[in-house]
Order: C-alpha cells, then sequence, then structure tokens
C-alpha cells in the first residue's frame, strides 16, 4: 500500500485518520487522505480515500468514472434527499450521477474505495464545474 503525504509517497504501514489527512486550502475546508492499493501510476490500481467534510459542506451534483464502495465513519452526510450515518455503506456504479452532498452539523468522515484510481468528480453537464464548500444557508 503506498500513502500520499500531501502529494509525496509516504511510509507505508500504520497511520490513524488524524494524522495523514490534509487540509489544503484549495479544498475550502474538506480533508482528504489517499491509499493506493499497489502502483499507484497505474490505471487499475484502487484507490482508497478517507474524506474528512466539516459541518454543512456542500459538493454539487456530480459522477465518477469508476464504481466504489463509500463507508460513513463518522456523522452524518445527507446525498440528494437521502440522510445516510455511521455505518451507512454506499455502493454506486461508475458513470452514475448524484447529489449534492451536504454533510450534517457535526460534519462527516467517510472512507471510499474506488475500483481504480480515477475519483475525480466529473460534472453532469460539461460545461459547468463541480461546485464545492460551505454550504448556503
Amino acid at each position: 500500500m503506498t500513502v500520499m503525504d500531501g502529494g509525496q509517497l509516504a511510509r507505508a504501514g500504520s497511520h490513524r485518520v488524524e494524522d495523514v489527512l490534509r487540509f489544503d486550502p484549495a479544498h475550502k475546508g474538506m480533508g482528504i487522505a489517499r491509499f493506493f492499493l499497489g502502483d499507484p501510476g497505474g490505471d487499475d490500481t484502487p484507490l482508497v480515500l478517507i474524506t474528512s467534510y466539516p459541518p454543512d459542506f456542500q459538493v454539487g451534483a456530480h459522477k465518477h468514472s469508476s464504481e466504489y464502495v463509500e463507508i460513513i465513519l463518522e456523522g452524518s452526510m445527507k446525498i440528494g434527499r437521502e440522510w445516510f450515518s455511521r455505518g451507512d455503506i454506499r455502493q454506486v456504479p461508475a458513470g452514475k450521477a448524484y447529489g449534492p452532498l451536504i454533510s450534517g452539523p457535526q460534519g462527516c468522515t467517510a472512507a471510499v474505495v474506488y475500483r481504480s484510481n480515477s475519483s475525480t468528480p466529473i460534472a453532469p453537464r460539461k460545461d459547468v464545474p463541480v461546485p464545492f464548500g460551505p454550504a448556503a444557508g
């Protein structure tokens, strides 16, 4: 397993979520840790993301080119009209659009396992970017 630490390869082994999350200002308060299950340069290398959303954080409707499974570890997240909380698991096929995502009042931490290393959100319309940041009041 290879761990990405601020864009650099870090030591593989055991890690605590709070020790590997990186809060890049470009992510507007969202924390992300990336783990590759194999060669990080391989297109078919599975990717595990740990994501941490602050309270009331929103990600606009989008899709991914890879199938994935998401497990809510802490807090809650509203996806479309449905709420998910600790212990809930979502399996989403590649190309399936969903959202928006809005984290609950305590925020949300989730583990997401992508079949391949493509986790970039894809907007439903090519001419409109996927918005993310604090939810509008």
